[in-house]
Order: C-alpha cells, then structure tokens, then sequence
C-alpha cells in the first residue's frame, strides 16, 4: 500500500513539472527535433565536439532547445552562446547561478569540497584568499622553472630521437605533456617537486591523470539528474562497485594523502582543510585541462606547417626568461587561438536558483513566431554554454587575433581576450594567467627545438566528447588519450 501511495505521489508530481515546463517559454524556443526517448542529447553525446552543436547554432540562434522526452519536458537543455546572456550568467548575476547537481557531486567525488565546487559569495571569498599565490609578479617568477621543466622535455624527445634514426621519430606526446604539466603545477602552486620528467615512479601522478579520463561527459545524465536527489549520487559514488568509481575513489585517497602530507611538512597560509581540498582541486582541474590544451597545441602544428614556421620565426634567438612573453605577436596569436578552437572543458553547464531573465545581444524567434531580445527562465533550468567567434569559428586561424578590429570586436566576457575558456567574472578561473604563461613557455621551447607532422592515425584523431575533450583516434577508442605525432629535430 505505502509503495502505491508513492508512486502516485511521484507520477504526480512528474505531472506536475511537466505540465509547468510546457507553460513556460523555455518550451517555445526552438531546437532540433527529438526522435527517440534521449532526443537530440545522443547525438552531442556520440559525435565529437562541436559536430552536433555548431550546426544547430547555426540553424536555430544563439539559443537552441535539446528536448529529452525521457524527462518529461522538465530535463531540457538549454544550449546558449549569446555573449550577453554569458555576461549576465557569470557577472551581472552570478550569485543566482550554480552548477548541475550532476557536475557538483561529480567535482565533489574527484577533489572533494573547496574551490573547484564552492558556489556563489562562497566562491568568491575562497578565491579572495588564494588570490594572491596567483599574483603576476609571482608568476613571472615561475618563467625560468617552466623553461627549465621545457627543457627538459625537450632532452627527453631529443634522446628518444636519437635512439630511433637520429633525425626523427614518432612519440604519443599525451603522456609527456601530463608529467610536464604536473612539474609544473607542482612547483608553482603546492612548492612540490614531482620529478615526472626524471622517471620517478609516483603513484600520485598516475591517480592525477586516472581523474582526468575515467568519466563521459554526457547531457543526458545531466538532463536526468533533476529527478535525482544530490544525496544519492554521494551514496553511489561512496559505495558503488563500479569498476571507474572504484579507481576514482582509489585515486581521490591517494591525492588526499599526499595534500595532508604536504601540509603537515609546510608551513601554509591556509587552515589545513582548504589547503587539502584546493590542493587536489588544482592537481586534477589545473593539470588536466592544461596538459589536454597542449596536445590540441601540438596537433594543430602538426596539421599547419606554415605555422610552425611563423612561431619559429616569432622566438627565434630569444630566451622566455629573459623575453617580455605577451610582446611575441604570433606566439600569442596562436595560443589565444588554440584555447579558442579547442576549450578543453568544452561543456559548461549552469542552473538557476531562482526565476530569472536573461538578456540577449540578438533577438531569437520562438517556435510560435514570437520574436523575444530576453529570456524568461525557471528555476532549475539546465543550461549549457558555449562561446561562438563568427562565421568562420569552425577554421583554426591564428591570424584573426593580429587584426586591428579584434579589440572592436571583443564580448566583454571573459578573463583573457574575451575566450570563454576560462569563464569570467567571480566565477572565473583563479590560475588563467599561469595557464597561459605556462603554454607560451611551452610552445616557445619545442617550436624552437622541433617540427612537427602527422601520422596516419594522427588524421584519424578525433575530438572526443568526455570529461574533458581528448584527442582520441577514430577507430582506435580503446587506445584511449592518444596523439602519435612524427617528431623531428629542427636544427635550423
């Protein structure tokens, strides 16, 4: 009898929503057909990045509605690229705003509470107060260290030239620019040498990159999680035998582990329980989206030889620590065009706390002809977002960032150059202007040492939807990360 009374109590109350989901506008924007119980949420889940999302921005608006049927209306997704909407979500109004449930106890079961899940004015004060461990004095500082750690990247490639036919070879740059990352991160945020680059035989590292490419990213899960109680994903995730969060639990101890070690060895400025739980939030976060940026960087001069030459020509004679980095033009150009072309945390998703209205920088038309500049918005809407450059944001163009009407043209949204790789405003990322310090280190020293081409399955490599977005290769998704390029020693 109690089991009846509540499953009539759940089907009302999905009859409920339902019924409030059809009344609102959300309903009315316009978006792909769904033909199955998934709707369009299969396709963006299954094709690369941007395969499915690219076009039907380009055929509906800034504003697309991914319908899920399986959820009864109130699981839709609203994918958004308005630049002013993007504005109002992360600046003029970010307190009304939080994460997915679903990407919340995700974060939660990888780093655990601190800043990488913190939401709203708690957001806000936890970056105040490790603000200035990413001042840019202190950064700079860094530069010689990050050569260094490049430098000795480039011994590794040159040594493994040697021992194939002198001149060249072919290397799956994946797991080098991991272990180069980590030293990175290491010395500049937690002061820790890792010694990936020296063949030091660190669990730690292995923990890292297994909480970077366990889980796929997907909107259905997303789409569902609104039926979902937040305690329930925390009980799965605490007890589940799934063999994946099985070793992300694993890896998660062992990154405890270490931050409590470290902590209990340094004097620290933070109380030991933040000081844990951003030290693994920038272990996993930082390094893996910084390290997954950099294969993308060497795919695309792989594909681009001209280009090659141009970063060449742009370092040539040069020293990054003793070289104004930010005055290389093309150097910069490329960078800012590689966080461009390829975000590697591609889907970011938010949720309203309350009832809201986004304002938009262009009017869309709503499936009964309607033409709104501003969108009425319930609370608990799913919303995805996804900055867009222009009619030819599908082509990998350096040189649009050399133009003199960039500036003109820029959204205001944004922490650097107004990308949306790094979101903006209070919800911004803390450590970008050590990414990007980071990647023009890199970049200036193996374009000064090598060239790069493809392979046959470098053709082949695609922009795989996960966590992250990783290059894998089409055809061969069981070999997981993977990017084999042909590298050759540049002497010229």
């Amino acid at each position: 009898m109690l089991f009846l009374i509540s499953l009539c109590a759940l089907v009302l109350l999905a009859i409920h929503r339902c019924r409030r989901a059809t009344r609102t506008i959300v309903s009315k924007v316009r978006g792909p057909p769904a033909t199955t119980w998934y709707g369009p949420a299969l396709d963006f889940m299954e094709k690369q990045v941007g395969e499915a999302d690219f076009p039907w921005l380009e055929e509906y608006g800034s504003v697309v509605r991914l319908r899920v049927p399986l959820t009864l209306g109130f699981g839709d997704i609203l994918l958004i690229s308005d630049p002013k909407a993007l504005r109002h979500m992360h600046q003029t109004a970010f307190k009304d705003f939080g994460a997915n449930a679903l990407r919340h106890a995700v974060m939660d079961l990888m780093t655990g509470p601190g800043i990488g899940t913190a939401q709203g004015l708690q957001h806000v004060r936890q970056q105040r107060v490790i603000q200035p461990g990413f001042a840019v004095a202190d950064i700079k500082a860094q530069i010689p260290k990050f050569s260094n750690f490049a430098i000795k990247l480039v011994d590794k490639w040159s040594a493994l030239i040697a021992a194939d036919s002198g001149t060249s070879t072919i290397i799956d740059v994946t797991e080098w620019n991991i272990k180069f990352t980590l030293c990175c991160m290491g010395v500049a945020v937690l002061d820790y040498e890792f010694g990936a680059l020296d063949g030091k035989d660190d669990p730690l590292m292995e923990a890292v990159e297994t909480m970077g490419t366990m889980l796929k990213g997907g909107v259905i899960s997303m789409s569902i999680s609104k039926l979902v109680p937040p305690w329930v994903y925390q009980l799965v995730f605490d007890y589940s035998w799934s063999e994946k969060i099985r070793r992300m639990r694993y890896a998660r101890e062992l990154c405890t582990t270490f931050a409590e070690r470290l902590v209990e060895e340094k004097t620290v400025a933070l109380k030991e329980g933040r000081q844990r739980k951003d030290t693994m939030t920038f272990l996993f976060a930082a390094n893996s989206t910084l390290a997954h940026t950099m294969h993308w960087l060497l795919y695309e001069l792989a594909r681009h030889p001209e280009y090659q030459r141009r970063l060449k020509d742009d370092v040539r004679g040069k020293q990054p620590q003793s070289t104004n980095l930010d005055s290389l033009p093309f150097l910069n150009a490329f960078v800012k065009e590689i966080l461009r072309m390829h975000p590697v945390a591609f889907m970011v998703t938010q949720v309203p706390k309350v009832d809201t209205v986004l304002p938009l920088s262009q009017p869309i038309t709503l499936t009964t002809g309607e033409v709104i500049n501003q969108l009425p918005i319930p609370k608990g809407q799913n919303i995805m977002l996804k900055s867009i450059w222009g009619e030819d944001a599908h082509v990998f163009n350096p040189d649009r960032w050399l133009r003199e009407d960039m500036q003109a043209k820029s959204s205001g949204f944004g922490m650097y150059s107004s990308l949306g790789t790094f979101l903006g405003g209070p919800k911004g990322c803390i450590g970008w202007r050590m990414a990007v310090v980071v990647l023009q280190v890199y970049a200036f020293e193996v374009a000064s040492k090598f060239k790069f081409s493809q392979t046959e399955d470098t053709k082949k490599v695609r922009r795989h939807t996960s966590v992250f977005m990783l290059p894998k290769i089409d055809g061969k998704l069981e070999r997981g990360i993977c990017l084999p390029l042909v590298v050759e020693l540049d002497d010229d």
